[in-house]
């Protein structure tokens, strides 16, 4: 597992293949974010498409800035091939990512910290992977 720290959020790559997990904890601002989107960028398959999972720790936050960044680093990865973005995080801190966030994507998307639910989600998204 690659680890990657700074003072804007930590990120760790749990696994890469077509579906990319990760793991995201601490307080991120819009240069976490855009760090965690080279990072993301950094490890996912060429020229392949891939689902996105991100674990997220109950220490997360996000600044205002942040947010908006985030939507960005979202949509850039679309243009890389992610077909899915799943969000295993609190329902408080998932329904403010989902309302100003996901919402605004045109791929499906997935806040819930059910492993049911996300099993399901990723298998009926697995095709497009």
């Amino acid at each position: 597992m690659k680890k990657f720290r700074s003072a804007h959020g930590n990120v760790d790559i749990v696994s890469v293949d077509t579906c990319v997990k990760i793991k995201v904890q601490g307080g991120f601002n819009q240069e976490g974010i855009i760090r965690y989107g080279e990072i993301v960028l950094s490890v996912v398959p060429v020229q392949t498409r891939w689902i996105l999972v991100n674990f997220v720790g109950s220490d997360t936050g996000l600044t205002p800035d942040a947010v908006g960044e985030l939507l960005n680093q979202y949509q850039r990865f679309i243009k890389f091939n992610c077909v899915a973005i799943c969000e295993n995080v609190d329902l408080a801190f998932g329904a403010i990512v989902k309302q100003q966030v996901l919402s605004k994507l045109n791929i499906p998307t997935l806040v819930s910290q059910d492993e049911t639910e996300i099993a399901a989600f990723l298998a009926a998204n697995s095709n497009q992977a």
